[in-house]
């Protein structure tokens, strides 16, 4: 029987091993960006309970890497994460419940589901949360507690919680001195890890480098950022020959020696390199045939530039939570109007699906935009103020004007 147990004791301990690097291949094809391969080895493992797994399958669903974005399979995934403690699916459903994300809007919820995430360690939870405490966004306005928050975001290395510390150390902004060295200090910080944003900043801020850092920070900018074309736009002006060189061969040997970048960086600002190109084996769109124009010169209107319009408007409502107006309604009926259109009129086959696909994607951008550290300013309403002003009616006449003509849903000339 002692035998029996011992053998019973090495078996638990081997498969625990096995299982312990079946996920860190899994989480580290997930990080390479090949999301297709990662949902295939992530899922088995969720679904034998391991909450690591469950709350990448929740980043997977939640922001589309690989798949079609999916609120309510995201949030499955986040709950049977926070069931088991993992702080990262407690963000997932505080998100949830905060924005109505596959599940009835509940506000207060969410707050308590964020200050749990927070307190456990998701050091997205730690930024958001900190942001509300700054704004005094339904809780009382407490700068020392967000400030506290923040920090302990940024020391689990959030670049953009380092880079929220930086503005408010250059501003003086919440009741901290203002104090240039250190905002300088946290960007150079969220630059060494890969974060592009600030990346930029080092190489447009000449007055702490020599111009050959300056052109370093540069090529690795656009290089993260996968926009090659801006390095010339970066660069210091009047740079040598000589200093370019030495400049590539700095960022070359700068780039060897960092860990590659860290993709959840990114879940809440870009998607770095359009990863999300990658998708689901499924059926492929024809490719644009070379007699589909490019520009609507009817003189309605790009009927696709004014259904992005409009459901961004939507969005933006809808994640900073504001009040809605009889125009509001009247955008969302519009709204169904256009979709009506654009899956009728489109060369390319569009179905009612994938426009929801993009309007999730939209909704996500303009909910990432809201739970930046210092991002609820975005929330004032002027950038929308303008298509919200109008009375139904005439928001009703202008689409009826923009759909009279039936034609190609484009999205030139936009606004």
């Amino acid at each position: 029987m002692r035998r029996l147990a011992v053998l019973l004791g090495w078996l638990i301990v081997g498969l625990s091993v096995v299982h312990a690097a079946d996920l860190e291949d899994a989480l580290a094809t997930y990080q390479s960006g090949d999301f297709v391969q990662a949902i295939l080895a992530l899922r088995p493992l969720a679904e034998h309970g391991d909450a690591r797994a469950q709350a990448a399958l929740y980043r997977i669903y939640r922001y589309g890497k690989g798949t079609e974005i999916d609120f309510p399979e995201a949030l499955k995934w986040a709950r049977d994460a926070a069931t088991l403690g993992n702080a990262d699916g407690e963000y997932g459903v505080a998100t949830a419940y905060a924005f109505g994300l596959g599940v009835g809007r509940d506000p207060a919820l969410g707050l308590r589901w964020l200050e749990k995430a927070a307190d456990d360690g998701s050091r997205e939870a730690q930024a958001w949360l900190a942001g509300r405490y700054l704004y005094g966004d339904g809780v009382p306005p407490n700068a020392t507690a967000g400030i506290r928050y923040l920090t302990a975001a940024a020391d689990q290395g959030l670049a953009r919680a380092l880079m929220a510390l930086a503005q408010i150390s250059q501003d003086g902004a919440f009741g901290q001195p203002k104090d240039p060295l250190a905002a300088l200090s946290f960007q150079k910080r969220a630059a060494e890890l890969r974060f592009f944003p600030a990346q930029i900043y080092l190489a447009m801020n000449l007055d702490d480098h020599t111009p050959v850092q300056a052109a370093t920070w540069a090529i690795l900018a656009t290089t993260t950022g996968c926009n090659v074309g801006r390095t010339v736009a970066l660069l210091p002006p009047g740079l040598s020959p000589e200093d370019l060189e030495k400049a590539t061969a700095l960022s070359e040997e700068w780039d060897r020696s960092h860990p590659q970048v860290d993709l959840d960086q990114f879940d809440q600002t870009i998607n770095i390199c359009n990863l999300n190109r990658q998708r689901a084996p499924g059926p492929i769109a024809e490719e644009p045939s070379e007699e589909r124009p490019e520009v609507d010169t009817t003189g309605k209107g790009a009927v696709m530039c004014i259904w992005s319009i409009y459901t961004s408007v939507e969005a933006t409502v809808d994640a900073c939570g504001l009040p809605t107006t009889p125009a509001d309604d009247a955008i969302r009926g519009g709204l169904e109007r256009i979709s009506k259109f654009i899956i009728e009129n489109s060369h390319q086959p569009v179905t009612e699906e994938q426009l929801e696909s993009w309007s999730a994607r939209i909704k996500n951008q303009q909910i990432m935009t809201v739970v930046q550290p210092i991002g609820r300013k975005a929330c004032g309403g002027e950038d929308i103020a303008p298509f919200r002003t109008g009375s139904p009616d005439q928001i009703e006449q202008s689409i009826d004007d923009l759909l009279s003509i039936p034609r190609e849903p484009l999205m030139n000339p936009c606004l």
